[in-house]
């Protein structure tokens, strides 16, 4: 009797326990106006509720990687992002979406995962999976200081429980960061696509892409090559450094460089270490004593054809992501169409121009008609002849003037006698 009175006390004391962690973990969830305060408070409470002294959240990448986003304690230094065909365990958690425990960390094989535990003095880990809307979002790891800890069902439930929630906020919070930033795009599209058809010159809609550009990734430097269709050399029309024009004119060989690896294979490139990475074309760099760390390169194509590339450099807060690229590579679509239509409207405009120029300045009347036979243009010649204004003899038809003209030949050859 003395042992089922004991259970049952456990019973209501673990309920009374679980509903205090919802309540608590509900109250992170409200209170927290960023995902990065999302996780920090989360976890602060999770070690607070289970008495961990060490735990961190792994969000899993479009590029089959986890990032620590973030740790508790708290930390300045997250360390950079895992494969996950290196963690193994990681991606067991991951692919079953079941919880799994380490005993003893010493005694793990060794790979990148155990390696960040023991720097962490970690003896044991307890690794649950954040599922969301059937998707794994990352993993939670609890890590005890404690040799062999063997955490129990109860701990573990509770975990599940309460990851459960914080899967379910991380999904929203990505989800309204996701809309924000789509409104971004859409944002600095539209200003490019003002500049763009609100002025003729290509000089200030190479200024305006590259600035927004710029301000939208948060970089330190941004420019934009043109291709030359003839030598297949690409040209820096644009390169804006803490809003500085630099580079214009200088050229970098067919093929050479990041940006010539993009624009001959039409895939964007992530370069996080510019200085080992064999593509890497020095030369621009060093002629201008600028350092480049890290590179997004996307091709600007346009009906299958590369007219330029848009490079990113050194990105302020973080390295280059997949997304970062994707986005990128989204409005360089719009950016590049967008150029091409101002560049040949500007050839267009400048033939005419050549033309009017030619047509003013001809002694002879000229009239140019469409393939219906109406005027479409009348230099001031042929004005003078038709004695009437250019605009007058647009939309005529060649018919009705040549009619005219004969009509006034005869009068003028008619014998002055035969007036009467």
């Amino acid at each position: 009797m003395e042992k089922e009175v004991g259970i049952h006390k456990f019973e209501v004391s673990f309920a009374d326990m679980r509903t205090s962690a919802i309540l608590q973990m509900t109250s992170a969830i409200e209170t927290a106006a960023t995902l990065d305060e999302l996780l920090l408070l989360s976890l602060s409470e999770l070690s607070n509720l289970l008495d961990i002294p060490r735990s961190g959240i792994l969000l899993v990448r479009d590029d089959q990687t986890t990032q620590m986003v973030s740790s508790f304690p708290p930390s300045v230094n997250l360390p950079p992002p895992i494969p996950l065909t290196e963690t193994p365990n990681l991606a067991h958690v991951i692919q079953t979406r079941q919880p799994l425990q380490i005993h003893n960390i010493a005694n793990a094989p060794v790979n990148a995962f155990s390696l960040l535990t023991r720097e962490e003095g970690i003896q044991s880990v307890l690794m649950v999976p954040l599922v969301a809307h059937d998707k794994v979002a990352g993993v939670l790891v609890l890590g005890s200081l404690e040799s062999q800890r063997e955490f129990t069902d109860n701990e573990i439930a509770m975990a599940r429980m309460l990851t459960g929630q914080l899967a379910a906020a991380i999904t929203s919070f990505r989800t309204t960061e996701e809309a924000k930033r789509r409104t971004a795009e859409l944002a600095t599209l539209n200003d490019i696509a003002a500049a763009v058809t609100s002025s003729l010159d290509t000089r200030e809609v190479y200024h305006t892409v590259v600035q927004q550009l710029n301000e939208y990734f948060q970089v330190d430097a941004g420019s934009l090559l043109m291709r030359d269709d003839t030598t297949g050399d690409l040209e820096f029309v644009m390169t804006l450094e803490a809003g500085e024009e630099k580079l214009a004119g200088v050229r970098v060989p067919r093929g050479q460089g990041v940006a010539g690896y993009v624009a001959e294979n039409q895939q964007y490139a992530i370069v996080q270490d510019a200085q080992n990475d064999p593509r890497f074309y020095s030369k621009v760099s060093d002629d201008v004593g600028y350092p480049t760390r890290s590179i997004l390169c996307v091709p600007m194509i346009v009906k299958g054809r590369t007219i330029g590339i848009i490079e990113l450099l050194n990105k302020n807060d973080g390295d280059f992501t997949d997304s970062d690229a994707r986005r990128l590579t989204r409005m360089a679509a719009t950016i590049g169409v967008a150029i091409e239509n101002a560049r040949l409207f500007q050839q267009v405009m400048t033939g005419r121009d050549q033309v009017a120029a030619i047509l003013n300045s001809s002694h002879d009347g000229i009239l140019m008609a469409d393939t219906l036979g109406f005027v479409a243009i009348a230099n001031p010649m042929a004005a003078r002849i038709f004695q009437t204004t250019a605009d007058d003899l647009i939309g005529r038809q060649l018919d009705d003037l040549f009619e005219q003209m004969k009509q006034r030949a005869r009068e003028v050859s008619m014998p002055i006698w035969l007036n009467d």
